[in-house]
C-alpha cells in the first residue's frame, strides 16, 4: 500500500486500485528466468524450497540474460507445471491441507533476494507459484511487505509459464515484448468484477445491465451470477462445517392458506396402487410461488425492455416458438447452488434497537442497516456469498391467526423488505452475492408505491417506483441473472447462528432439474 494507504482506508478509497494500471496497461521487456530447467526439476515443488540470489543470478548467467532498468522479471518455479500432471485426488490433497500448513517453492526470504530484487530495478515480478516468494512467510523478512508497500512492485503469481518456457528453449532467447490489462476496477484486490459504476454499456438497455459479462465462446450465459461459486469458492465455502449440524430451509409447501396474486393452493394426491400392489404413488401439483422458491431468469423481466437475462424475449418462453434458455435446468447442470451462506438477521437487530413494524406493511431495510448488521454479526462480506435477510415474516405468518394471514397475503399486498432504492441496488451489486435470499414474500419491500389493486396485480414498473427508486427483481433477476430466493424459512437458521456464535455456514440447494424451469422449491440446506 504504497503513499501511507492504511488497512481501513482500502474499504474506503480507490488508491491504489488496479484501476490504475488499466488506464495505461503494463507494458515492456519481460525476462523469464526458467529455473525449473535450470535446477532440472530435482526439487519438490509442494516442500520450502528456496530460490536464492545466487540461483537467480546463475539461472540468468546459464540463459545468457542481462537484465534491463524496468524488466518485468518472471520466474519458472515449475509449481504449475508439477499441477499439471498430478492427479484429481492428489490435487484434492493439496486442498485438504490447512491453510497454515500450506508450504510450496519461491524465491528465498532473505535480504539477498530483496537486493537483488532493487538493484536490479525490476517494474514487476511474477511467478508460476501460489506466492512468488518460498512459503510460509519469514514473519521477519518476506518479500510482499517490501515490494507491494514499501516498493510499489506488484507481484504476479500463478501464471502459467509453460507455453512460454518452451518457445524460449526453441528460441534460446529469454526476453521478449510484454503487455498485460488490468481490469478497471476501482479498488480492486483480486476479483475482476467491475464495480456497478462501471458496468460495460449495453445497447437499448439502462445502465447496470451485466449482459454478456460471462458470456464465453460466442455462447449467451445462462446462470449469471452462479458463475461466481467455483470449485474453488466451493472449497473455500466447506471450511465452514465445523459442527456437522444441518438446517432445513424450506417452509412446508403447503404452509399458505391463500397465496393471493391469482396463485392456487398446492394440490396433493395420493395414487393407491391397490391390487397390483400394497403401496402408493403421490401426485403434486404446485405453483412455484407460493413456498420457499427460488425465482429463476424466465420469472421477471426488465418492464421497460420486455426483457429477461441476457436478451431473452417474452415470446421465447411462451410464444409460439419456445426454447429453453435461461431455464432452470442451466442450474443442475452445473451442480445446484453451492457455496457459502451468511445470514444478516433484521429482526434480531431491529429487537435490541427497539425498532418495531409489522412484517405486513412496506418496512423497509436499506442498505445501511444491513451493512450495520454485518458489521455487528462480525461477518465479512466475500465475492460469491449467499446473501439471507431475515426480515421477520414468516416469523409473522406463523404467528398470526387465520384471518391476519389470507388479509395480509391476498388483501393487502404489503410486506417488510429490502429497500429499492438506487443505493440499495448499488450495494448489492458491488458485494457480488452469486444469490440473494429473504424469508419474505419479495425479497424487497412490496409495494414500492401503494397497493396494487384487484385487477391490475402487476402494473408497469415505470407507476410502481418513484424517480430515486429502483426495482430490485428487474435489475438482479432480469439485469444481472441473480436468482433470487424468497419465502425460505430462516427460523430455525437465525436459532443455530446464535447458538455457533456465527452468521456464516455452508449451503447446497439443489433445484427441480426441469427443462425451460421458471422457478423451483429450493431444496436447501445449511450446515455449520
Amino acid at each position: 500500500m504504497t503513499g501511507q494507504t492504511t488497512p481501513e482506508q482500502i474499504e474506503k478509497t480507490t488508491k491504489c486500485g488496479v484501476q490504475a494500471w488499466a488506464a495505461q496497461g503494463i507494458v515492456g521487456r519481460g525476462v523469464l528466468l526458467d529455473y525449473w530447467s535450470y535446477a532440472k526439476e530435482s526439487y519438490d515443488v509442494n516442500s520450502r524450497h528456496p530460490i536464492s540470489a545466487k540461483d537467480l543470478k546463475a539461472c540468468a548467467m546459464a540463459q545468457g540474460t542481462q537484465f534491463e532498468y524496468g524488466d518485468i522479471l518472471i520466474i519458472r518455479t515449475g509449481w504449475i507445471d508439477t499441477y499439471n500432471k498430478m492427479t484429481q485426488d492428489e490435487r484434492v490433497k493439496l486442498t485438504e491441507v490447512p491453510a497454515y500448513s500450506h508450504t510450496f517453492v519461491g524465491v528465498d526470504q532473505h535480504p539477498d533476494v530483496a537486493d537483488f530484487l532493487h538493484d536490479n530495478y525490476f517494474s514487476v515480478v511474477a511467478s508460476d507459484s501460489p506466492a512468488f516468494e518460498v512459503w510460509p512467510q519469514n514473519k521477519e523478512w518476506n518479500h510482499h511487505v517490501n515490494l507491494l508497500p514499501k516498493w510499489g512492485v506488484p507481484i504476479g503469481e500463478l501464471w502459467d509459464l509453460e507455453r512460454l518456457a518452451e518457445v524460449c528453449q526453441q528460441r534460446k532467447q529469454y526476453a521478449f515484448f510484454f503487455a498485460s490489462t488490468p481490469n478497471n476496477i476501482k479498488a480492486a484486490n483480486s476479483h475482476s468484477l467491475p464495480t456497478y459504476e462501471n458496468i460495460p454499456p449495453v445497447d437499448g438497455m439502462p445502465h447496470g445491465c451485466a449482459w454478456g459479462l460471462w458470456d464465453k465462446d460466442d455462447k449467451a450465459d445462462q446462470v449469471g451470477t452462479l458463475n461466481l461459486l467455483t470449485p474453488s469458492n466451493t472449497l473455500e465455502a466447506r471450511k465452514e462445517i465445523q459442527t456437522g449440524v444441518s438446517v432445513s430451509l424450506n417452509w412446508p409447501l403447503e404452509r399458505i392458506e391463500d397465496p393471493g396474486h391469482n396463485r392456487t393452493k398446492i394440490k396433493h394426491r395420493f395414487l393407491d396402487l391397490k391390487p397390483a400392489l400394497v403401496g402408493h404413488d403421490d401426485e403434486i401439483c404446485i405453483n412455484t410461488q407460493t413456498s420457499s422458491q427460488w425465482d429463476g431468469l424466465r420469472h421477471w423481466a426488465h418492464q421497460d425492455s420486455g426483457k429477461y437475462y441476457n436478451g431473452l424475449t417474452h415470446d421465447e418462453i411462451s410464444g409460439e416458438r419456445p426454447n429453453l434458455r435461461n431455464g432452470i435446468q442451466e442450474w443442475s447442470k452445473r451442480g445446484g447452488v453451492v457455496g457459502r451462506g451468511v445470514l444478516l438477521d433484521y429482526v434480531a437487530w431491529a429487537e435490541k434497537r427497539g425498532i418495531e413494524y409489522s412484517a405486513a406493511s412496506k418496512h423497509c431495510i436499506s442498505h445501511l442497516d444491513l451493512e450495520t448488521i454485518a458489521e455487528e454479526e462480525g461477518l465479512k462480506l466475500r465475492v460469491g456469498d449467499i446473501l439471507m435477510v431475515r426480515t421477520g415474516w414468516i416469523k409473522w405468518y406463523n404467528e398470526s391467526t387465520s384471518d391476519e394471514r389470507v388479509a395480509g397475503c391476498k388483501a393487502n399486498h404489503n410486506y417488510v423488505g429490502v429497500e429499492g432504492t438506487a443505493e440499495s441496488i448499488k450495494w448489492l451489486w458491488d458485494h457480488h452475492f452469486s444469490a440473494l435470499v429473504g424469508d419474505n414474500m419479495a425479497f424487497e419491500a412490496w409495494p414500492a408505491e401503494g397497493p396494487y389493486s384487484e385487477h391490475d396485480l402487476y402494473p408497469p414498473m415505470p407507476h410502481l417506483f418513484s424517480d430515486d427508486q429502483l426495482g430490485i427483481h428487474d435489475n438482479v433477476l432480469a439485469l444481472w441473472g441473480t436468482p433470487l430466493g424468497e419465502l425460505w424459512d430462516l427460523e430455525e437458521l437465525a436459532d443455530q447462528c446464535k447458538k455457533h456464535g456465527r452468521w456464516s455456514f455452508f449451503v447446497t440447494s439443489c433445484p427441480l432439474n426441469v427443462a425451460g424451469g421458471v422457478a423451483s422449491p429450493p431444496n436447501a440446506l445449511a450446515i455449520f
